[in-house]
């Protein structure tokens, strides 16, 4: 295969692509690989897939990557998920995040996880996200935090929602706040109260302001007491 160019590679039909063996798979050159098309890809074998080295699983595309199966990405090993580049990761498809499992995404680096978008961090099962580290969990960005459901919300351990840093909180807005769980709203420290800018505070429901502490209220700057709603004032008297 070495006299083969991308070019070339990537003129070949998905059978002939796929007819390869593991020997020629694995001997085959980032450049060469670059010529292959993401068809071709989601056409190879678990065990074809197995055979691509770290190295050459790094220099795969976005696009190649989408177009893996959720049975190639089931098959991967720990040592390929973590080769996975930013661009490869923001390429993976609400599908293919899905297929991931417990195990697989928590040994995601802080940099990958960084490099998930509102629409892929949306689809994650709620199961896959409890299995993220806080670590992983201050390394989301806050745009990617603005795709978080209202039931990703409900089921968020205040271990986890402790990891956030200010910007992070802010990125919520109103309605997400006022979805995460009672659990989470008793856990607040007061330096996480300071986070909460005014434009949040009425997304507070009743039940949560019920529970926050007597500490965290008296905690709250005055544009924060200010944005409380008619409602949410009388609930505190």
């Amino acid at each position: 295969m070495a006299g083969f160019s991308g070019e070339q590679l990537g003129a070949l039909s998905a059978t002939n692509f796929n007819s390869l063996g593991q020997v020629q798979i694995a001997a085959l050159s980032a450049t060469q690989l670059a010529g292959v098309s993401a068809t071709q890809m989601g056409g190879m074998t678990n065990t074809d897939l197995a055979e691509l080295s770290a190295t050459q699983f790094a220099a795969l595309t976005g696009t190649q990557i989408g177009g893996l199966s959720t049975s190639h990405l089931a098959s991967l090993s720990r040592t390929a998920f973590q080769a996975l580049t930013p661009e490869q990761v923001s390429g993976l498809s609400a599908t293919q995040l899905n297929a991931i499992s417990q195990t697989d995404i928590a040994n995601f680096t802080t940099t990958q996880v960084a490099a998930l978008t509102a629409s892929q961090v949306v689809a994650i099962s709620v199961t896959n996200l409890a299995a993220l580290s806080t670590e992983q969990y201050a390394a989301l960005t806050p745009d990617s935090l603005k795709g978080l459901s209202s039931f990703q919300l409900r089921n968020l351990s205040p271990s986890a929602f402790s990891q956030f840093s200010e910007t992070q909180v802010q990125a919520l807005n109103a309605s997400q706040l006022g979805s995460l769980s009672t659990t989470v709203i008793a856990s607040l420290t007061t330096t996480q109260i300071g986070y909460l800018a005014p434009t949040q505070i009425p997304g507070l429901t009743i039940n949560q302001l019920d529970w926050l502490s007597t500490t965290n209220i008296a905690a709250m700057t005055p544009l924060q007491v200010g944005a409380f709603t008619p409602a949410q004032v009388e609930s505190l008297d």
